[in-house]
C-alpha cells in the first residue's frame, strides 16, 4: 500500500480517499496544496488502497488494511476524511477500530448501496471490461461533477486516464463492485466516534437520502449542499472549512 505523508503539526490526519482508475499517488503536490491550511496542525497521511487487491476484495478489507497501515505507522486518535468509498472506509474504522478515529468526516459516500447506486457502478465496470477510457471517464466525470466543473475539466481528466493500464482497469472494478457488494447500515450502532457527515442534494451516484440516513441513524452532525453533485468535496469553496472547524471544535 502507498501512503503519502506532508504537514508538520502535533495532531494526526488521515485522507481516505474514493474511487479512481489510476492511482492518486502522482497528484500529491496538488492534494497537499489543497490541505495546506491544515499543515501547520497536522501532520497529514494520504493512504491509497493495496496495489494487489483480491478479486473478491470487499470495503471491509480494505478498511483492515488502512487499519493494519495505520497501525504499522504508529498512528492512533486521527482525525480521518473519507470520500465516497473512502467514506465507506472510514464508517467501518469508526465502529470496529475506534482506537484509531478521533473524529471522522464523511463525504459524498453512503452506508449501503441503493439499486441505482449499483446500475452506475456496473456501467463503469462494463466500459472498464471492454478497456473503453474515454467512455468511463466521461461517463464519471458527468456523474460526479456539476455541468460547470465539467465544461472546465473534463477534456484533462479524460486524457490524464488514457495511459490506464491493464492493472489499473482490473483493480478500478474490484473497487466498484466492492461498493455494489457494500452495505453496512445496520452496523452504524456500532459507531462511537464524533461523525460529521457531508453531502449533495444532487448527489447521483448514491442520492443525498445516503448522506441522511447515516445522519440521522448515527444522530451525528450533517451538512447537505446545495447545486452539487456527487464529488462535493471536490468543488464547494467551503468544504475544507467545514472539516478544519469540525475537527477543532
Amino acid at each position: 500500500m502507498e501512503y503519502f505523508k506532508f504537514g508538520s503539526g502535533k495532531k494526526t490526519f488521515v485522507i481516505i480517499p474514493g474511487i479512481s482508475l489510476k492511482s492518486i499517488m502522482p497528484q500529491k503536490s496538488a492534494i497537499a496544496n489543497m490541505y495546506s491550511k491544515f499543515a501547520e496542525k497536522y501532520t497529514i497521511y494520504l493512504f491509497d488502497r493495496e496495489k494487489e487487491l483480491k478479486t473478491d476484495c470487499t470495503v471491509m478489507d480494505m478498511a483492515e488494511d488502512t487499519a493494519r497501515a495505520m497501525k504499522e505507522l504508529g498512528l492512533s486518535n486521527a482525525c480521518i476524511t473519507g470520500a465516497s468509498q473512502g467514506g465507506m472506509i472510514a464508517l467501518y474504522l469508526a465502529a470496529y477500530h475506534p482506537e484509531l478515529v478521533y473524529k471522522a468526516v464523511i463525504a459524498g459516500s453512503a452506508s449501503r448501496c441503493t439499486d441505482h447506486s449499483k446500475v452506475t457502478f456496473q456501467r463503469w465496470i462494463r466500459y472498464a471490461e471492454k478497456k473503453d477510457i474515454r467512455s468511463l471517464i466521461a461517463d464519471f466525470c458527468k456523474i460526479l461533477y456539476t455541468d460547470n466543473f465539467c465544461s472546465q475539466f473534463q477534456d484533462s481528466i479524460i486524457a490524464a486516464n488514457m495511459d490506464a493500464t491493464e492493472h489499473d482497469l482490473k483493480h478500478f472494478i474490484i473497487l466498484c463492485q466492492a461498493c455494489i457488494d457494500f452495505d453496512f447500515y445496520n452496523e452504524l450502532d456500532a459507531i462511537k466516534r464524533p461523525l460529521l457527515v457531508l453531502g449533495a442534494d444532487k448527489d447521483t451516484v448514491f442520492g443525498p437520502n445516503a448522506s441522511v440516513e447515516i445522519a440521522e441513524k448515527t444522530g451525528c452532525q450533517s451538512y447537505i449542499y446545495k447545486n452539487y453533485k456527487h464529488a462535493v468535496y471536490d468543488e464547494a469553496p467551503d468544504f475544507l472549512q467545514r472539516m478544519l472547524d469540525f475537527f477543532a471544535s
